[in-house]
């Protein structure tokens, strides 16, 4: 086959693509381009056919992974057969041509024979970046956290949130409300720079407090919203990431979009007798590309680029082949190992957490908690899993590298059904949780086992305190 023709089916496939999936066109564009230009390549060589050089009035051209496919397609694209399989790209204007592997590692060698910095100067650098980053200001949490809340209330007091998540990027906050409403807040512009925080605390509160915390979007479901997510490669630069999902009540799964909110697609789920069913919980792999849906004793799988009724079904009865050695009930928390994309937790009603692989075998069962699991929750480098539940006071941290027995237990208040929402700093360094008191509690997890006792508290609200994030 010429490359003409190749070029041409191509175009034919995009087309097709665009017109019957245009999410999935808009997501699969870069690397059906990418694919498109390494084929290519490989029958001109294969062919014996070279290329054409380029004009002594522009530099050559090369094309590696991490250029932007517009760079590419604005520019002359040729092949250096001394690089092998390494396309490069850069820019017809730029004087210097790309260096080898060989002249990179020279040049960066050479820098460090420099020592543009001294070993103190570097030290502080890091310990200024430590400071930004990872010092919390505990103490300061009290004021920055009870003005922004009194700003999204209001003074409707028929309303109650039920949760709240950042996005991704940290750019705004997504809410959900008792109205079925979910509620999109853009980061006040005093909030940008961390060195604001602490240099003026009282500044940032006061500034806070007298401005008016609006909704940029509202996005309205037709029934209870049993659970939402971000899209976990949320960028608010780049508005096809910006996303969210939502399971409600005698509905399909919904994509929304973040920026206009409208619907971009829905995930539908059927019984046996071929009756739509609502998931109780839903969650993104970390990769983005996979939507796992909690349902009664059943978890379906379904693939962003293709919505519609198209799933992998997996029936939790049949996880594995020990009698007794099971999961049941209705699945309420779902979370994704960070770094180890392949191991799954999933919550149940029934009290119990199930360890699952990428293929749906069951590697253990976790038990101890006294009511329905409502959140679960890992750490950001793998190593531990936390897990909440209703009506239940603690917070149980389970150790991946010995499971079966608690690692450590927090104690907090949960004297309701509500689902009660914690979260794990960046650094894997502070959990923190409401309670049904309206009490915010923060532990310190480099100190080890305290007997439960939190670290630091505060009364964030005189009501439940149920989303913290």
């Amino acid at each position: 086959m010429s490359v003409s023709k190749l070029v041409v089916y191509a175009a034919l496939y995009f087309i097709e693509l665009q017109t019957s999936h245009p999410f999935a066109a808009r997501s699969f564009t870069p690397h059906i381009i990418k694919a498109l230009l390494v084929i290519i390549i490989n029958m001109e060589q294969s062919e014996g056919v070279e290329t054409e050089e380029a004009p002594e009035s522009n530099k050559k051209i090369y094309f590696d992974s991490e250029t932007s496919v517009v760079n590419v397609l604005s520019g002359i694209i040729s092949v250096d057969a001394s690089k092998g399989d390494s396309i490069h790209a850069i820019n017809p204007d730029d004087e210097n041509p790309p260096l080898s592997n060989v002249e990179h590692a020279e040049v960066l060698e050479k820098e460090c024979e420099k020592g543009d910095k001294t070993e103190e100067q570097t030290d502080t650098m890091d310990a200024t970046v430590a400071d930004t980053f990872w010092d919390y200001k505990l103490s300061n949490t009290d004021t920055f956290l009870k003005t922004a809340q009194s700003s999204i209330i209001g003074s409707d007091n028929s309303n109650c949130l039920k949760g709240c998540k950042w996005a991704p990027d940290g750019s705004c906050l997504l809410t959900n409300s008792d109205d079925n409403t979910l509620r999109i807040f853009n980061l006040p512009e005093s909030f940008y720079s961390v060195s604001d925080w602490i240099a003026n605390p009282h500044k940032l509160s006061m500034s806070a407090g007298t401005s008016t915390w609006g909704p940029a979007l509202k996005i309205k479901e037709g029934g209870q919203i049993y659970d939402y997510c971000w899209y976990p490669l949320m960028n608010s630069s780049d508005p096809v990431s910006s996303c969210l999902l939502t399971a409600v009540s005698n509905a399909p799964v919904h994509l929304w979009d973040a920026f206009s909110g409208v619907l971009r697609a829905s995930y539908c789920s059927f019984n046996q007798v071929d009756e739509l069913v609502s998931p109780h919980c839903v969650a993104f792999d970390i990769a983005g590309q996979n939507i796992y849906c909690g349902f009664l004793n059943t978890l379906r799988i379904f693939d962003i680029t293709r919505p519609g009724r198209e799933c992998v079904t997996r029936k939790l009865k049949d996880a594995s082949d020990y009698p007794g050695f099971k999961q049941n009930g209705i699945i309420s928390s779902i979370a994704v190992n960070p770094t180890l994309p392949s191991l799954y937790a999933v919550g149940s009603y029934r009290s119990s957490v199930g360890m699952y692989n990428e293929d749906g075998s069951l590697m253990c069962v976790l038990e101890g908690h006294y009511g329905g699991i409502t959140h679960l929750k890992f750490s950001h480098d793998g190593t531990k899993l936390y897990s909440g539940a209703r009506k239940d006071n603690r917070l149980i941290c389970w150790d991946m590298r010995n499971m079966g027995e608690a690692y450590s237990i927090y104690d907090r208040v949960v004297s309701t059904n509500q689902r009660i929402y914690f979260d794990v700093t960046k650094n894997d360094q502070y959990l923190m949780s409401g309670g049904t008191d309206g009490f915010l509690r923060t532990w310190d997890l480099t100190k080890g086992d305290q007997g439960g006792q939190c670290d630091f508290q505060f009364q964030g609200s005189s009501d439940c305190v149920n989303g913290v994030r």
